[in-house]
């Protein structure tokens, strides 16, 4: 009977340790599939495919550039099509906020013009024009960047300015209705004090 007792007491046990097995089994199981998950190469999308082609065209032409500036800087491009030169200009924004999987990019390609790959000498006039043009589109930018600080700098003191002058008038209107009360107060005393001696047989 001991050694039944026994045997039958350890069945249980033996139970509990294989349901827990099985538990940590599936938990394990669950988690490598997590990780995979997380880790399985994803396919970048258009809009971050397009954000590595522009950003990679911007560090062949700006390879030193104020990643900072509050307005938006420019670089001349040139590609080639089946038949043709094409011409565009980069530009690139002040920044968003993080770029994630290729959004916000910074970075827009804006389409000017094809020429003829036979005329070089054209092909290259063309080229020093669209540099030219990023250059004034650049410093246009900066211009209206400073412009627009100034504007706000400007509005800024005239609030100020107005702030205090609205206070300045708050403050002389109370001062002249505490006067007025005042003065109103001493008429009425002096009208008692006149009624009481007047009053006097």
């Amino acid at each position: 009977m001991v050694v039944l007792g026994g045997a039958l007491s350890v069945v249980p046990l033996n139970i509990a340790l294989t349901e827990s097995s099985v538990v940590g089994g599936v938990s394990a199981l669950i988690l490598c599939w997590t990780l995979a998950w997380a880790t399985w190469p994803v396919a970048p999308s258009p809009e971050e495919l397009a954000h590595r082609e522009l950003e990679s065209i911007w560090q062949q032409m700006r390879p030193v550039y104020d990643a900072d500036a509050r307005h938006s800087l420019w670089a001349a491009w040139a590609s080639a099509s089946a038949d043709a030169v094409e011409l565009s200009l980069l530009e690139r924004r002040p920044s968003a906020g993080p770029v994630v999987q290729g959004a916000p990019s910074p970075y827009v390609r804006h389409a000017m013009t094809s020429v003829d790959p036979d005329d070089v000498e054209e092909a290259a006039a063309a080229m020093e024009r669209l540099r030219d043009e990023a250059v004034e589109c650049e410093e246009r930018g900066r211009l209206a960047f400073l412009a627009q600080e100034r504007a706000v700098e400007q509005q800024a003191h005239r609030d100020a300015l107005d702030e205090i002058d609205r206070r300045t008038r708050a403050y002389a209107k109370a001062q002249d209705a505490t006067l007025e009360a005042e003065t109103a107060a001493q008429r009425a005393a002096q009208a008692e004090a006149v009624a009481r001696a007047i009053r006097k047989p």
